[in-house]
């Protein structure tokens, strides 16, 4: 499979919250930066952050930029994620930066800003 399609079906898991899906893409010793928030390693680390946060689901994402260069992708656009719970929402861009391994993703840096309310 090549980069760009495995970026896309990882991200295409994230989008329907697929945990199951989004860990078959991920090497085991996997590692996930969510800056400014938590790192998280190896896969069963993150079943257990997914489970963890089996309320929080995204609701849309865009995918305004897409680059694949080797063994490295970075996708960037707009995420509005929503606390099934509580009701509320999360209105945010995004860059995930992607080190890429065999075929699968072993590294993961997520940079977020939340939008500005008027």
């Amino acid at each position: 499979m090549d980069n760009r399609r495995l970026i896309n079906e990882f991200l295409d898991a994230f989008d329907k919250n697929d945990t199951e899906n989004i860990l078959k893409h991920m090497t085991e010793d996997v590692q996930w930066n969510i800056l400014d928030d938590q790192k998280i390693s190896g896969k069963e680390a993150l079943r257990s952050f997914f489970e963890a946060n089996k309320n929080m689901v995204i609701v849309s994402a865009t995918r305004d930029h897409f680059i694949v260069e080797g063994d490295h992708a970075s996708v960037g656009g707009e995420v509005l994620c929503k606390n099934t719970a509580s009701g509320q929402e999360y209105d945010m861009y995004y860059c995930d930066v992607y080190e890429l391994q065999d075929g699968k993703i072993r590294n993961m840096v997520t940079y977020t800003i939340n939008k500005k309310k008027n």
